[in-house]
């Protein structure tokens, strides 16, 4: 009993530093902006149909308004100017999920609409994973921007052309870090984002191509 009421005071000191490391923890990620909820909404998760991703343009435009980036970030993206892109985009498809501004609707596509995508030399393809996952294989041609790390990648980011076709990937349908890469892109007003669900696991387990050098991590 003397021993317990030695180190009552200590216990209490414990108790009272634990306590407010808890409250200090709650009130940054509350307003700190970078915060994670707390409680996991469900989110809501749309496949992109064909007609969308691969619907050709129209003879009567003028293939010289079609934006080509000068960029290493951007090189060989296909990128179509606002205007035309509204123009190919079938208003049927997807029910308008255009006019949707919830930051918990996220469009992803299958792994045989990535491989034409990637076959068609189309988008910029980012993995969201971190650094030491990302160089120990990687899908060819993807480049390296952490999700958790995207203050560093600022200024590389907002010099990529807003209308450019954005392939984001984590590790899987369960991965999150997708998810916070394309809230990211969406607030920076980038317009086609899109998520390979399956992720990294989805890849290697469908018997895909793996990329061990280190590409243009970042």
């Amino acid at each position: 009993m003397k021993v317990l009421n030695r180190f009552s005071p200590l216990i209490k000191e414990i108790l009272i530093i634990v306590s407010i490391s808890i409250l200090v923890a709650l009130l940054f990620n509350t307003f700190s902006g970078k915060g994670l909820p707390l409680i996991r909404k469900e989110m809501i998760k749309v496949q992109a149909p064909d007609s969308v991703l691969f619907s050709s343009a129209p003879s009567n435009i003028d293939s010289a308004l079609l934006i080509q980036p000068d960029s290493s970030i951007t090189k060989n993206i296909q990128v179509i100017a606002p205007l035309h892109e509204q123009a190919l985009r079938n208003p049927a498809s997807a029910t308008n999920l255009s006019d949707k501004t919830s930051k918990e609707y996220y469009t992803v596509i299958t792994l045989s609409q990535l491989q034409r995508l990637l076959k068609e030399n189309r988008g910029l393809l980012i993995d969201a994973r971190n650094a030491e996952d990302y160089m120990q294989g990687h899908i060819g041609n993807a480049i390296n921007i952490p999700a958790l790390e995207i203050d560093n990648h600022f200024s590389e980011i907002v010099a990529i052309p807003r209308d450019t076709l954005m392939l984001l990937y984590c590790n899987n349908a369960d991965c999150d870090l997708a998810h916070l890469l394309a809230d990211f892109l969406r607030d920076l007003e980038f317009k086609k984002i899109y998520i390979y669900e399956n992720g990294w696991d989805g890849w290697i387990k469908a018997g895909m191509p793996v990329d061990n050098s280190k590409g243009e991590d970042r």
